[in-house]
């Protein structure tokens, strides 16, 4: 995830929309949740597609813990 996250934050700004075509996990996606991008992501294989969809899911409800601590 830190390797996606150097990517991202070089590449792209708060706000931006990175695509994945290569979903597999959601390792993208979920560094776009925590870094404040929106997110695309392909993927053609249905299990790698639930891993993802539950990971990047899990990373949206952490976010949303986190902003209403303050």
């Amino acid at each position: 995830e830190a390797h996606a996250h150097d990517h991202i934050i070089s590449w792209s700004n708060p706000g931006d929309t990175v695509l994945d075509p290569f979903m597999c996990g959601g390792t993208t996606g979920v560094a776009c949740v925590k870094t404040k991008r929106d997110f695309i992501g392909i993927e053609l294989d249905d299990g790698y597609f639930k891993i993802a969809q539950d990971r990047i899911n899990q990373a949206v409800v952490n976010i949303n813990k986190q902003d209403s601590l303050f």
